[in-house]
């Protein structure tokens, strides 16, 4: 177990894994210094000694994870200045040592689930190489708000749901509040069941995601939202008193993906046609959803979109398709509405490459000519009705496969 010169006579070893050795203490000293990853995961270890970390300057992976007895990390903590990956989550942490905010290299810290984690270092926000901070369902404290005016960290993947402590430590829940003070976040995911959604949302000039779900004391979207800008994804899911989406969304120009999941009082979709940007949309489980704006089918309307998606809605109806709608719209999913017929004019969407109707009592389909679909690949439908009608048509697309 000799190395080189440049490493430790002791242990050339480059990766080390004692996943669930039932370990409960670590040697004092390990002579590793070509030591590149640590996995410790799953053991009983009480105590991770200072003097071992400073045998392992060239540490770039250390998880520590599922030891659930592990309460707190030495200071020479610090002095790992090639770490770049940190995993404590469900672990006894209580306090990060300060000497954190040494890690330079550091890019991710999971402690999702630290559910004693009283709080975080002022110096965290140090950490100019950080991408992700996972936080979720821990324990954090975050009621002083100053910590995170220092606009730290680029990206930001947070779960924040009320936590009920055990063992008379805290009882505070993170607040949303002092996380939108980090205007650098660029992907923001929240849930909570009580909670209305915090107008400070509108400080996050710079977000690119955001996902929301669990909101049920949400109807809307507060207005002061209307300064995100540069969002590109959002996504709305299980909100089950959200009755509308306001008609500022389309003023989100860079806005790509739009998904509404299982929202079942939504009934107001506002005008996205002209959104240049937006490439897919999806309306899931939206029972109260009866028709689209007619903005949908109209000459030019979304100019990008190649995935529409209206599946397990109230819809009684899509509208007839004026030329040069949806050019580039190759899915489009209508399945599990309560539609009785199709526009003759669904034909404009020859570059259509699926159709999905399942379990959508479609009474028109002898009507339509699939062969104004030479693009179609698939084709989702729930009855052997029109077999008989579809056939000549659909001889003529040799890629489609079909689903009935």
């Amino acid at each position: 177990m000799t190395g080189n010169n440049s490493c430790s006579p002791t242990l050339a070893a480059r990766r080390i894994s004692l996943m669930g050795n039932q370990l409960t203490t670590l040697p004092p000293k390990l002579r590793a210094s070509c030591l590149r990853t640590l996995v410790l995961r799953g053991n009983p270890i009480q105590v991770l000694p200072g003097r071992l970390l400073s045998d392992l300057g060239n540490l770039m992976v250390l998880d520590l994870s599922k030891n659930l007895q592990l309460k707190s990390l030495p200071n020479s903590i610090g002095i790992l200045e090639l770490l770049v990956y940190l995993n404590l989550s469900r672990t006894s942490i209580k306090k990060l040592s300060d000497s954190v905010s040494n890690l330079k290299s550091l890019e991710i810290i999971d402690l999702s689930y630290c559910t004693r984690l009283q709080c975080l270092p002022v110096g965290i926000t140090n950490l100019r190489s950080l991408k992700f901070l996972y936080l979720t369902q821990c324990g954090i404290a975050m009621a002083d708000g100053g910590m995170w005016k220092r606009q730290g960290l680029p990206i930001w993947n947070l779960t924040s749901r009320p936590m009920t402590m055990v063992d008379n430590y805290l009882t505070q829940r993170a607040s949303l509040e002092d996380v939108c003070r980090l205007s650098f976040l660029q992907e923001l995911s929240i849930s909570c069941s009580d909670l209305p959604l915090p107008t400070a949302l509108s400080l996050l000039l710079k977000l690119r995601l955001l996902r929301i779900t669990h909101f049920t004391r949400c109807r809307s979207l507060p207005d002061e939202m209307q300064s995100l800008a540069e969002l590109e994804n959002l996504r709305l899911m299980n909100c089950g008193n959200l009755v509308m989406l306001p008609d500022w969304i389309t003023s989100f120009v860079n806005l790509k993906q739009l998904e509404v999941n299982n929202c079942p009082n939504l009934s107001h979709i506002p005008a996205l046609h002209a959104l240049p940007q937006l490439m897919e949309v999806r309306l899931i489980r939206c029972s109260s959803l009866k028709e689209l704006p007619t903005s949908f089918t109209r000459a030019r309307a979304f100019p990008r979109l190649h995935t529409l998606e209206v599946s397990n809605c109230g819809l009684l109806a899509f509208l007839a398709l004026e030329h040069g709608t949806m050019p580039k719209l190759v899915e489009l999913d209508l399945s599990s509405n309560s539609l009785k017929n199709l526009p003759h004019s669904l034909k404009l969407l020859n570059n259509l490459h699926t159709l999905n109707l399942l379990k959508t009592p479609i009474q028109n389909m002898g009507e339509i000519n699939f062969a104004s679909f030479p693009n179609l690949k698939r084709l989702f439908f729930f009855s052997d009705d029109y077999k008989e009608y579809l056939l000549p048509s659909l001889l003529s697309l040799p890629a489609l496969h079909l689903d009935i």
